[in-house]
């Protein structure tokens, strides 16, 4: 119903079904819809403030915070108003104003020190300012209020990783991954945790790889070294000597081919991570990569992950591209399935394969990966005749910490078809500093 024409003298039960379906609206994320609707109501009732009061919540929670704290600010005469005064906090904080944010709430809380949305608002306040420790007194007593509200976890968890308290920010959000309302931001927080672990991170690998009579090798596989700025962005170097970790073009890495990355990744919102990679080949006629993978998390307990991988070569271009998802049933078990699909050029076919996994965490430490795959992939035979063969293989990772800043990673993976096959057995050493 869009009230178009509706005048005073309608009955009060139909302007207040028309305002509580406008703030219904509202609550959905439906926030077009809903200003229609108050826009229409404030032209038939333009002196009803509380039509005023739920346009201006519409504009603040859509993002048009100018136009919200314009509207706050028009309803002055409201005064002491509770309602008024905290939705007046929040459109000063949301446009960027936290000085001015602090009186309302202030306000508020000198009326009722205990008022939960004050309280929550000058919380939120503290933290976009920039005062942790505040932030941090007020969020702990609203958990100690409402432990019930996972909110308020969250919003500490993400204090302890402004703080750089990487395990409380990752204890916490461990604690909220089961839950729907908070599921998205927990996990990106979880990942973000897992990363800022250290500011600075190395990593060595050794491997011996089996690939048929007489091509045994072994050596350092990977050596790389990640820096992390303020747990916003992390950047790194890489030295790949083909460690395969995602089981995706196994034959093609069994040699040893040292491969020279620049890493990064890039929080984008409150719900995704953008990583991307760019590598060069050191040996050989010269060989370009760059990867890209998008990560998503949900508000449904789901985590879906999109990318493309790009190797150029002098006489071929091949892309790879990576379809998956991820969901949680409960805070220590995974699972995952995704798919691979690569194109060397027109003339070839497609190469695809599925993977499944299983991911188990044990008491926030222990992180261990099963998984499966199964598809095709391309060979060579005679004098340089492409085809594609039926191509399975599976693979064990898992990772030990001895303590916060030191652990080992073993990792198991094997990939065959009926001409071929190849197995890496690999050991890394994990070192985080500050």
């Amino acid at each position: 119903m869009l009230l178009m024409g509706i005048t005073p003298i309608f009955a009060q039960d139909v302007y207040s079904e028309a305002l509580e379906s406008a703030k219904s609206l509202s609550r959905q994320g439906l926030y077009t819809q809903a200003d229609t609707l108050l826009n229409n109501l404030i032209l038939a009732y333009p002196k009803a403030n509380e039509i005023v009061e739920a346009r201006a919540y519409n504009f603040s929670w859509s993002g048009k915070h100018e136009e919200a704290l314009t509207l706050f600010k028009s309803l002055s005469s409201k005064g002491n108003d509770k309602k008024y005064l905290t939705g007046l906090g929040f459109a000063y904080m949301f446009a960027g104003q936290y000085n001015n944010a602090v009186h309302p709430f202030n306000k508020v809380l000198s009326q009722n020190p205990n008022d939960e949305e004050a309280l929550k608002g000058l919380g939120y306040n503290f933290y976009f300012k920039g005062n942790t420790e505040g932030a941090e007194k007020i969020f702990n007593t609203l958990i100690f209020q409402h432990p019930e509200n996972e909110e308020y976890k969250l919003a500490l968890a993400k204090i302890h990783l402004k703080k750089n308290e990487i395990s409380d920010s990752y204890k916490l959000a461990s604690q909220l991954t089961n839950s729907n309302t908070q599921a998205a931001e927990a996990e990106l927080v979880k990942a973000q945790s897992m990363e800022a672990s250290g500011s600075k991170d190395l990593q060595l690998w050794a491997s011996y790889s089996v690939q048929e009579a007489g091509k045994n090798s072994y050596g350092v596989r990977l050596a790389s070294f990640n820096y992390n700025f303020k747990n916003k962005r992390s950047v790194g170097l890489k030295i790949d000597n083909s460690l395969s970790t995602d089981n995706y073009a196994l034959f093609s890495r069994g040699t040893i081919a040292p491969t020279l990355w620049l890493t990064s990744s890039t929080p984008i919102g409150k719900q995704s991570n953008l990583y991307l990679e760019v590598g060069n080949r050191l040996m050989g006629n010269g060989q370009f990569f760059m990867r890209s993978d998008y990560v998503y998390f949900t508000k449904i307990n789901l985590i879906f992950k999109a990318g493309i991988t790009t190797d150029l070569m002098p006489n071929m271009t091949e892309y790879n591209g990576r379809l998956g998802i991820e969901g949680n049933l409960t805070k220590w078990l995974r699972l995952g399935l995704t798919y691979f699909n690569s194109k060397e050029n027109v003339a070839l076919p497609h190469a695809h394969r599925f993977l499944g996994s299983i991911h188990f965490t044990f008491n926030d430490k222990i992180h261990t990966d099963i998984g499966y795959f199964k598809g095709n992939t391309h060979l060579l035979s005679g004098e340089n005749a492409h085809f594609t063969e039926s191509v399975n293989g599976g693979f064990f990772l898992t990772s030990i910490p001895f303590n916060e800043k030191m652990a080992i990673i073993l990792l198991a993976n094997y990939e065959g078809t009926a001409n071929q096959s190849i197995m890496i057995g690999s050991l890394g050493f994990r070192l985080k500093f500050k």
